[in-house]
């Protein structure tokens, strides 16, 4: 495989990380989803904070981005 990666474009490595970094995060999401679970007990204070974390990180994520992709103002893959 890492002949494979020698010879990949900046754009096939975007889309091969892209895929796996995007799944990964979704398998996350769903897991912290689950934490509203009745085998769980949390205030609205833990929820809030929680809320506020992942909202900054994702803003913080999507503003790195388009600094490196601002020509495109579509999402293709």
């Amino acid at each position: 495989m890492a002949n494979k990666k020698s010879t990949e474009t900046k754009s096939q490595k975007f889309v091969r990380l892209a895929n796996a970094r995007v799944n990964r995060t979704l398998r996350g999401l769903k897991h912290l989803g689950a934490l509203g679970g009745s085998g769980y007990e949390s205030t609205p204070d833990q929820r809030k904070r929680i809320e506020t974390i992942l909202t900054e990180g994702l803003t913080r994520a999507l503003a790195q981005m388009s600094k490196t992709q601002a020509a495109s103002q579509e999402f293709k893959l």
